[in-house]
């Protein structure tokens, strides 16, 4: 019995070292950090990749993950934010690397991961997020690049800002990174020579280069050749 007892007295106090280190290694990566909460009430359309607060995992530029935190990714302003345990929104201390973000969607959770680091490109540093939606011998990048446009209507003072997306794709070959408009002509222009076979293989499996999932089965063939 005394076995028993001394068994779950270690299995508990392991339990709770666990937690103060996840405690610990969250506070490193946070810090004290000031309340970046966005106000967007006022706005139509919305600032975020999802309005839901989600589970995640988070790497900083120091090496150091965290899992299992409620993230938030602000496309606006291109920030990622997360909720403390008291319901805080926050911003990270350390530069984030990257993320990953799990959104339900229709009961399915589905896998969105983000990264910086790419070289400079139009409105993007190399601080900005691009989500990866295929890595192989060519990485595909999508990014939404939102803006607010402000209207008023005829005779009147209120002022109406809408929250406008703009999705743009590119691909990364490890130097350079290539706007890619979802066409025949990028396609001929990022694949070279083996654009024939890859348009080939489209054209055969019926795909659509305009449907995500369709583009990421094209970077897959491609990396298989």
């Amino acid at each position: 019995m005394k076995n028993i007892l001394s068994l779950i007295i270690t299995l508990l106090s392991l339990q709770h070292s666990f937690a103060q280190q996840d405690i610990l290694r969250l506070k490193n990566v946070v810090g004290k950090t000031p309340l970046r909460t966005q106000q967007y009430s006022e706005y139509v359309g919305s600032a975020f990749f999802s309005d839901v607060w989600s589970k995640g995992i988070v790497k900083d530029v120091n090496g150091t993950s965290i899992k299992d935190i409620e993230l938030k990714y602000d496309e606006l302003t291109d920030e990622l934010l997360f909720r403390s345990n008291d319901g805080q929104e926050l911003g990270f201390a350390v530069q984030v690397s990257q993320f990953e973000i799990n959104i339900n969607t229709s009961g399915n959770l589905k896998k969105h991961f983000f990264k910086n680091g790419f070289p400079a490109i139009a409105k993007s540093s190399e601080r900005s997020f691009f989500e990866i939606l295929h890595n192989g011998k060519i990485n595909l990048l999508k990014k939404n690049y939102k803006r607010v446009e402000e209207s008023r209507a005829f005779n009147t003072a209120t002022v109406t800002k809408t929250i406008i997306n703009r999705l743009k794709y590119f691909t990364y070959d490890g130097f350079r990174i290539t706007e890619f408009k979802r066409d025949i002509k990028s396609l001929q222009k990022v694949f070279g020579e083996t654009s024939l076979v890859v348009i080939e293989y489209i054209k055969n499996q019926k795909l659509d280069i305009k449907n995500d999932d369709d583009l990421i089965k094209v970077l897959e063939f491609y990396s298989g050749l």
